[in-house]
């Protein structure tokens, strides 16, 4: 199963699969035609109580849960259970669970019943696919308020069990002007990019970058779970079938906007073969030039100088590093910037029967304003998935917000806190055992609306709040893990 345009077809379709048939029917698909779009500004107010008694939409139409008159997944989006019963029930107070302060969800599987799939033409795998894409609202970090994150689960519903399986994330990356671009991986970074091919992009035309050009990643933080005891090192970290290790970015293909042998894939087996990295005709990935019969066999396409230590896409490892190769990029190849396209590969692994996989990617963006040239906007983009990275592997924010939060919260809030004087008018001061180096502080209006944030430092501070309109708010501090909150009356 794949989808690019779907000009040639569709291998997906909105919805939940029927868990016994194995698949949708159309009627139910267009019904799940949707994404559900949530702030964490109004789950916090929600579990404040500040909805009361109304619940926003956006709670009350979540899907939770999956109906069984069309025997879906008891269990669908993630959702904080108040009793523990199962269902979703705002209500009784259960609530989305997100990550970021701002997510879309979506499913979509590849099974309508009476459908085939067009882009490919394979059989359908009877896999469901789960979504989430979301963001930060950080403005003091630029590198964060530009990143898009996405968690990804696929459950295979069916009663199969899938050998040497991969997922591929495709991407057609359109900087700017979309004529003039190249691509490129960074295999220690685990990510790959595209990036203008030339010093002006598209002469600084109307959506065109001119001088100050920009590059977009695709960074895989996460991957699918590898098999277990298969003696590859597939995270890259120097340790070899440690539990729990994850598939990341194996492979790294570009094509050509043609149908020869290294150019679109037509049929489900090109599909399979660029997944696997390898051309259309199972001749393997080569290194330098085109890729295509032109040195020793390699997983990675034009890695610039990011493999010189180890060489791990020429069968290099930590225990035994192979030769190194010399640089290798587009430039290097001769090619002239044009429409670029790319794909990532996260495998082999076996795909076993109702069970889930689940990775995480970062959409990361750089713009290099002082007009240093096209290796400059690699070198910030590089530096911006550096940063990232170390967000999500250590679960904070630069703004105090944590990659987990939904999950984090799930308790009810902790008030052993003072908040006083209350009524308050010119500041307010709080007092709590304070756990991290830094806590968030927000403050709410009765809306819900989010009228104040700021870091603090010391569980006992002052907060200003002289610019606060008179009315009641909820001060929320999340400190680590725990989560406080007060109201008090502004005067």
């Amino acid at each position: 199963a794949a989808q690019t345009y779907r000009q040639n077809g569709v291998d997906f379709w909105p919805g939940p699969l029927d868990t016994v048939n194995v698949n949708i029917q159309p009627a139910v698909s267009t019904q799940w035609n949707k994404v559900w779009k949530i702030n964490k500004t109004t789950i916090d107010s929600f579990i404040l109580g500040l909805f009361s008694p109304s619940i926003p939409p956006a709670i009350a139409n979540w899907p939770g849960n999956g109906d069984a008159n069309y025997n879906q997944a008891q269990l669908l989006a993630p959702f904080f259970d108040v009793n523990n019963d199962g269902t979703y029930n705002p209500s009784q107070g259960d609530y989305p669970q997100i990550q970021g302060d701002q997510a879309i969800y979506f499913i979509i599987n590849d099974n309508q019943s009476g459908s085939v799939h067009g882009e490919t033409g394979g059989v359908p795998l009877g896999v469901e696919i789960h979504g989430m894409a979301y963001a930060f609202n950080c403005p003091t970090d630029s590198t964060l308020n530009q990143t898009v994150f996405l968690h990804y689960t696929i459950i295979n519903r069916s009663a199969n069990t899938y050998n040497n399986t991969y997922v591929g994330i495709w991407t057609d990356f359109d900087i700017g002007d979309y004529t003039d671009d190249y691509v490129g991986c960074d295999v220690t970074r685990q990510c790959y990019y595209g990036y203008n091919g030339d010093v002006d992009d598209g002469g600084g035309g109307p959506g065109t970058y001119g001088l100050q050009l920009g590059a977009q990643a695709v960074v895989f933080l996460n991957g699918v779970v590898a098999d277990v005891n298969d003696a590859i090192d597939n995270d890259k970290d120097c340790i070899v079938d440690e539990p729990g290790e994850t598939n990341l970015m194996s492979k790294f293909v570009y094509y050509n906007n043609d149908f020869t042998v290294t150019g679109n894939p037509s049929d489900s087996l090109d599909f399979y073969e660029y997944l696997k990295g390898q051309w259309k005709d199972g001749t393997p990935l080569t290194y330098g030039g085109t890729g295509y019969n032109t040195g020793v066999t390699c997983s990675y396409m034009f890695p610039g100088t990011s493999d010189q230590l180890i060489s791990w896409g020429t069968g290099g490892s930590c225990q035994s590093p192979a030769f190194p190769q010399p640089p290798w990029d587009e430039a290097s190849s001769g090619n002239t910037p044009n429409d670029r396209r790319g794909m990532g590969t996260s495998g082999r692994l076996t795909m076993l029967p109702n069970t889930m996989y689940s990775f995480d990617l970062a959409y990361v963006f750089a713009r290099d304003y002082s007009a240093g040239g096209i290796q400059s906007s690699i070198n910030l983009l590089m530096t911006r998935v550096d940063s990232i990275r170390s967000y999500f592997n250590g679960n904070m924010t630069p703004c105090g917000s944590t990659f987990n939060t939904a999950v984090s919260e799930t308790t009810k809030p902790n008030n052993n806190i003072s908040v006083y004087p209350n009524p308050a008018n010119e500041n307010l001061f709080i007092s709590f055992e304070m756990q991290s180096k830094t806590a968030a502080v927000q403050i709410y209006d009765v809306t819900g609306n989010l009228v104040k944030e700021e870091l603090i430092t010391s569980g006992n501070s002052q907060i200003n709040i002289s610019q606060l309109a008179q009315g009641l708010y909820v001060i929320k501090i999340v400190d680590g893990n725990k989560l406080y909150s007060k109201k008090f009356l502004k005067e």
